[in-house]
């Protein structure tokens, strides 16, 4: 019996210390997406780096992390020039070239912005009908909405960041800005403008998963495994009260 659960243990965790002794783990995450990920003076800080370095550190890993923009994060990630990236929202699409862990690095709330007059009640997406709409190149909202946006029902503006759709709508080149709400509230302190644009009570969709994907071209052997012991490691961090120390460093709700 004791031989049998030996092994079961052993090739357990073989794969990860085949990891921490002979490779390094290469993951890609956006260059600016704060407060999860974003660059100060020259480091990459953020919600999501913390919860990489804490993953790194329990399970003995050497992982690197380069922040890039957005688009460039998806192409290599698909084409395996690096083994994964964090954080994405998971759709058929994406599934088809990535593996996604179990369990979330964050959750994102997607909330509008409109100047203080042009306010409009919002109870679902009809009520976007006709509107021009600034959205971060490359964001996924929902499917629903996804769907409007190609059927063109709604008016979709995409610029790079938060901090320029706040600059087309202060200037009424966009009726409202769709944006994570952390993130914008985050741009906006920064920028000074907190007071200068009025946010719909009513989040656009439900909050959405954010993970951590592996490329399916990754070269990492047994990535499987490391997925499920990642995701294992995310559930402790939640237990212990990680995580919600990690986020009252960065996150104020």
């Amino acid at each position: 019996m004791f031989v049998k659960v030996f092994i079961t243990v052993l090739l357990f965790i073989t794969p990860l210390f085949i990891y921490s002794q002979n490779s390094t783990i290469k993951l890609l995450t956006d260059d600016n997406f704060p407060p999860y990920s974003y660059v100060v003076d020259d480091k990459i800080v953020g919600y999501d780096i913390d919860v990489i370095r804490e993953i790194e550190s329990r399970l003995g890993l050497t992982i690197s992390v380069e922040a890039v923009p957005w688009n460039r994060l998806l192409k290599y990630i698909e084409s395996g020039q690096v083994d994964g990236g964090f954080s994405l929202f998971k759709n058929s699409e994406r599934e088809s070239w990535a593996k996604f862990t179990s369990i979330p690095i964050h959750r994102s709330r997607f909330t509008i912005f409109t100047r203080k007059d042009n306010q409009f009640v919002f109870n679902n997406l009809d009520d976007l009908i006709g509107k021009n709409i600034g959205l971060d190149r490359g964001f996924l909202i929902s499917d629903e909405f996804d769907e409007l946006k190609s059927n063109k029902t709604i008016s979709v503006i995409e610029s790079e960041d938060a901090s320029i759709n706040f600059k087309l709508l202060e200037n009424k080149r966009i009726d409202c800005y769709i944006g994570n709400y952390f993130t914008s509230l985050y741009v906006l302190n920064m920028l000074d403008k907190l007071d200068e644009f009025s946010i719909i009570k009513r989040d656009l969709v439900p909050s959405r998963s954010a993970y951590l994907v592996f490329s399916k071209k990754s070269k990492i052997g047994n990535i499987d495994a490391l997925i499920a012991r990642i995701t294992k490691t995310l559930e402790e961090l939640e237990i212990d009260g990680t995580l919600e120390r990690i986020s009252k460093k960065y996150i104020s709700n």
